[in-house]
């Protein structure tokens, strides 16, 4: 599974131009993106404190700039997407 992300990963990022990926055409990375959103989603407190006074989040990721490395010291991203949720734009979510 580790291969296949990473040669999704290394094929999108030698593409001639930057563009919008149909997340169908890389499942491996479409699903750790996914995982990454998701992460994103749990990691969000439900309340946060203002001046002494506790106040309440909802949030919703319709769109997210995310960075994923391999590893703690690599100096460049593995991927580097703009994930667009489907709740949020009513289509199917592309990386």
């Amino acid at each position: 599974m580790h291969t296949q992300i990473a040669a999704e990963a290394e094929a999108v990022r030698n593409k001639d131009r930057l563009a919008f990926q149909p997340a169908e055409r890389t499942p491996a990375l479409s699903a750790l993106l996914d995982s990454a959103a998701a992460a994103l989603s749990k990691a969000v407190p439900a309340t946060f404190e203002h001046e002494g006074r506790p106040y309440y989040l909802r949030v919703s990721f319709g769109l997210v700039r995310v960075m994923v490395f391999e590893t703690a010291t690599a100096s460049e991203p593995m991927t580097l997407a703009i994930t667009g949720s489907m709740d949020e734009f009513g289509h199917l979510p592309y990386h």
